[in-house]
């Protein structure tokens, strides 16, 4: 499987040869004004990996992405702090082996194209379903009509005596 990725930020530990060898295909973002065009140009990505450093923050890029991508958010982080997990898919301390996050990171996009498949398939279920209850609905209706006409013209055939008989 192929696999396109946003790496945001420099790239001081030269993980975008890594990331290229391991046959990722990288678009390159120095800043997150960069990212913001990158997304405008309807790059769908399958992840975006964000290379924090003493120049760049990645919050700003975080809620960007999250704001407009369904994809990935991973971070490439300059301590040993875990920051808050809820905002990344991934965080990759330093130091880290490349071979365990390139792991990492393919196992967390094979996810999400994974869980991309269910989600189509659920839509085109549920597009289906709504086409049929549409049909089922006016196939009601229309019977429902011609319940009340022939009932109409059986009552004006058959006009009731005043006695009910």
């Amino acid at each position: 499987m192929s696999a396109r990725v946003i790496h945001v930020g420099q790239d001081y530990w030269h993980r975008l040869q890594v990331l290229r060898t391991a046959g990722l295909s990288v678009d390159e973002c120095g800043s997150v004004e960069e990212l913001a065009f990158t997304l405008r140009t309807g790059t769908d990505p399958h992840a975006v990996l964000l290379a924090a450093s003493p120049m760049f923050d990645p919050a700003p890029a975080t809620a960007m992405v999250r704001s407009s991508k369904k994809c990935p958010v991973i971070l490439f982080s300059v301590s040993t702090v875990t920051p808050d997990p809820n905002r990344y898919d991934l965080v990759i301390h330093p130091l880290t082996d490349p071979k365990e996050w390139l792991d990492d990171i393919w196992t967390i996009i094979g996810r999400t194209q994974q869980l991309r498949a269910q989600s189509r398939a659920t839509r085109q279920t549920s597009e289906k379903l709504r086409r049929d209850t549409e049909d089922v609905t006016q196939r009601t209706r229309e019977e429902k009509d011609r319940s009340k006409r022939l009932l109409r013209e059986s009552t004006a055939a058959n006009p009731r005596k005043p006695d009910g008989k």
